[in-house]
This record gives C-alpha cells, sequence and structure tokens, in this order.
C-alpha cells in the first residue's frame, strides 16, 4: 500500500515538473537569429576588353634593331 501512495506522489511530482518545465520553456526569451540561404547566378556580357600586345625586334647590332623596330613603328601607325 506504501509503494503505491508512494508511487503516485512520485508520479504527480514529475508531472508538474515536467509542466512546470515547459512552462519556463514557453516563456523563455529566444535568440535573435535572421538566417538566410539561396544560390544565384550572374552572367554578363562583357562591355570592354583589354589587349596588351608587344612588338619584340632583333638585330646583329643595337643601332640595327633600333632602326628595323622605329621603320616598323612607322608602317603600323
Amino acid at each position: 500500500m506504501r509503494s503505491h501512495k508512494l508511487l503516485k506522489i512520485l508520479f504527480a511530482a514529475s508531472i508538474c515538473s515536467s509542466a512546470a518545465a515547459e512552462q519556463a520553456n514557453v516563456h523563455a526569451p529566444r535568440p535573435a537569429v535572421i538566417s538566410v540561404k539561396g544560390q544565384g547566378e550572374f552572367s554578363p556580357k562583357p562591355d570592354y576588353a583589354v589587349l596588351n600586345v608587344g612588338v619584340v625586334t632583333t638585330g646583329k647590332t643595337l643601332e640595327e634593331a633600333a632602326k628595323s623596330h622605329e621603320e616598323r613603328y612607322a608602317r603600323a601607325r
């Protein structure tokens, strides 16, 4: 008999404590969180280009290479 009464008391206490815990969780402040998840793709058409060109002129002497280079430069202009 005594064990039944003790079990009833323990059962009632556990129900009250879980109800109190639930009540506390309902009123507990939640942390401020913003969560965003997404995916995107952007493929714009190019509106400008950069072109770098170099010229190499060789010769037997510096003077020969410089003269040849100046002639080539004049034709390209």
